[in-house]
């Protein structure tokens, strides 16, 4: 029962172990794994089509594993052909996992494809009456709602804040926001970074920290040298 526990804690949606897994697919599979930067999000369309997909995936495995898995028979008896079965997943008599669509061609094709490698869904047909006839297996909505609503893995601890006075350190609502730049940590800050506030927007390199807000500042330190260098320096 513990093992089992450990398993379904380790594929729950955004734990780290679903994200490294994830991560590492991505870079396998060539995808833009670019990301939102407030959110893990991914602007690219393919990439976030493989995302959604392989959510799908893990929202299936997670009903199975929460429950015992249906019998064969059950799932012939909720075998349906393709052109009936409604939009959303099927498993496809292998078990593959597959999306159908709401669009078909003009000749009656239906639209649907393989969720791990995103190919279109024949099923072994070689005519498009004969896809519309193969017998697929629903994925019932219900049980892939209640696996999504499993909790999230908690949020990694962050570094420890700085102490206000020390090292120059200042509490953020003593900070300039007329763009002059600046060292700030704290919030999703994870490491100080230089940065400048334009009113209450934070502008950053550090791709985490974009339109967050820090909680302590401090000045720039002076730089070593000015631009004019002095006599005899050459």
């Amino acid at each position: 029962m513990a093992e089992k526990s450990s398993v379904l804690e380790k594929l729950s949606p955004c734990s780290k172990e679903e994200i490294a897994a994830w991560e590492a697919y991505g870079q396998r599979a060539g995808l833009d794994m670019h990301e939102h930067p407030l959110h893990y999000l991914f602007p690219d369309a393919k990439t976030n089509a493989a995302r959604q997909g392989w959510k799908a995936g893990i929202a299936w495995a997670l009903a199975l594993l929460a429950d015992d898995p249906p019998s064969e028979r059950a799932a012939e008896e909720r075998r349906v052909s393709l052109a009936d079965c409604p939009i959303g997943l099927f498993l496809a008599v292998g078990g593959a996992l597959c999306l159908k669509t709401e669009y078909a061609d003009n000749e009656g094709r239906v639209d649907a494809y393989i969720v791990e490698s995103g190919e279109f869904f024949w099923g072994g047909a070689h005519t498009i009456d004969e896809q519309r006839r193969v017998m697929v297996t629903p994925v019932p909505l219900d049980q892939i709602a209640d696996a999504i609503r499993l909790p999230l893995a908690k949020p990694a601890p962050t570094a420890p804040e700085p102490v206000a006075g020390g090292d120059g350190w200042q509490p953020i609502s003593t900070a300039p926001k007329d763009g002059t730049p600046i060292i700030v940590f704290g919030g999703r800050f994870d490491r100080p970074d230089v940065t400048q506030a334009d009113g209450d927007w934070w502008n950053s390199a550090t791709a985490r920290g974009l339109g967050s807000i820090p909680t302590h500042w401090r000045p720039l330190p002076e730089a070593p040298y000015t631009r004019a260098e002095p006599e005899g320096s050459r």
